[in-house]
């Protein structure tokens, strides 16, 4: 794992094997700061989940950027805040599967226009691989999309 912040963070990487988890622990030290970890080797497979230690839940994380290296999440701590960021490999029938990489898109570039006369928008997703979805929806209208 790989650390680019404004401010002091420490960090450990744990994997453990008997799980097929890892674990990215990052504090940040006195001030607010941001910055991005960037992900490598076989955690770069897995996918990623903000991991709650008082319960034990795991809710995957679908902001970052993928490269054909790894993945780099950006993260915003508070002064002396800790994030934990567990790496899971979806089991079939588990929570984590329906979130599985892939079919999970890696984004290349996301696109949101609206028409001149402001009545419509266009949201469009486009992958790595050059495939796409487009939807397009009234002005101020909610929209949800499962690709």
């Amino acid at each position: 794992m790989k650390v680019r912040t404004d401010g002091t963070w420490f960090t450990t990487w744990r994997e453990d094997a008997s799980s097929g988890m890892d674990y990215a622990f990052i504090f940040a030290d006195t001030s607010t700061s941001a910055g991005y970890i960037t992900v490598t080797g076989p955690a770069k497979d897995k996918i990623p989940c903000d991991f709650n230690a008082w319960t034990g839940d795991k809710v995957p994380i679908f902001t970052y950027n993928v490269s054909d290296s790894g993945f780099t999440l950006p993260v915003s701590l508070n002064g002396n805040q800790t994030l934990i960021i567990v790496f899971v490999s979806p089991q079939p029938h588990s929570p984590e599967a329906a979130f599985s990489r892939p079919p999970l898109w890696r984004l290349a570039q996301m696109v949101l226009t609206s028409s001149s006369h402001l009545s419509s928008m266009q949201f469009e997703c486009r992958s790595m691989d050059g495939d796409s979805h487009r939807w397009i929806t009234p002005m101020l209208e909610r929209i949800s999309a499962g690709i």
